[in-house]
């Protein structure tokens, strides 16, 4: 169990890794970790967002999230939608990922009915933003293809006309409370085209954001089998850091799964 941290800062061009030595219950017994940091992009008028992957001494990815300065909550947001996309910290050594592709929707998205409120969606990206610019609305085809069902998480169904040019087709869980009479706060989603799951997304609510005083961890639901080796998460948190006021979401609990 990890409780305490000695943090080194070595900089770079645009990923900062920072040493973390980690100190486990025995006094004698260490664990070492190092974090890599995006570049932090500007939101708003004075808000930021930065992007983190974290690894082991095995040199396995053990965590990655997004932080969101406290400015982005103080704020009257851009009344227009945004993109703003980070490259994923150490990319190379983090399969399947590549890209985060944050979207701030102030009106919200279709279906409007489920999902009109003011939020954000953190798309976590598979491909690269080239391979995106393929993605267009003409091919319907390869937009609702849908995948063998042992790719396809439990519960998980495709949302209809959910397909995006530049993102893909939208499959949700259908026992998420937005589906069941309740409100829409957070959910989980994920990306596929043609037949390819290319994406995972927290979608979570301005509100809900803002709200956040302690920790909210969800777990999250995996298909039994993948289409691409990688890391996965079965867990992610939402949580404000009470000295600084930034919010964080963090991916977690995760298993290196090979392609099947």
């Amino acid at each position: 169990m990890r409780f305490n941290h000695l943090v080194v800062l070595i900089f770079s061009a645009v990923i900062i890794p920072l040493l973390i030595v980690s100190c486990s219950e025995s006094v004698d017994s260490f664990e070492e970790t190092t974090f890599y940091l995006s570049e932090e992009i500007g939101f708003g008028e004075d808000g930021s967002i930065q992007a983190y992957s974290e690894f082991n001494e095995s040199d396995e990815l053990i965590e990655f999230g997004i932080f969101l300065s406290r400015h982005i909550f103080e704020e009257e947001l851009p009344g227009e939608h945004q993109e703003i996309t980070i490259r994923f910290p150490r990319a190379e050594e983090a399969p399947p990922y590549n890209h985060f592709g944050i979207n701030w929707a102030p009106h919200g998205h279709l279906p409007l009915e489920v999902y009109g409120e003011p939020h954000f969606d953190f798309h976590v990206y598979f491909i690269s933003q080239i391979e995106r610019g393929t993605i267009t609305g003409e091919n319907q085809e390869a937009m609702y293809l849908e995948p063998a069902p042992v790719y396809v998480a439990p519960d998980y169904e495709l949302l209809e006309d959910s397909g995006v040019p530049q993102m893909g087709a939208h499959w949700v869980d259908k026992t998420s409370p937005e589906f069941n009479d309740g409100e829409f706060t957070h959910t989980y989603i994920y990306g596929y085209y043609n037949a390819q799951m290319i994406f995972i997304e927290p979608m979570i609510t301005l509100d809900f954001l803002r709200s956040v005083d302690e920790r909210v961890d969800i777990p999250i639901k995996l298909p039994e089998a993948f289409q691409r080796s990688g890391y996965y998460p079965s867990r992610y948190y939402i949580e404000r850091d009470m000295l600084t006021d930034e919010v964080r979401i963090i991916f977690t609990d995760i298993e290196f799964h090979e392609a099947s």
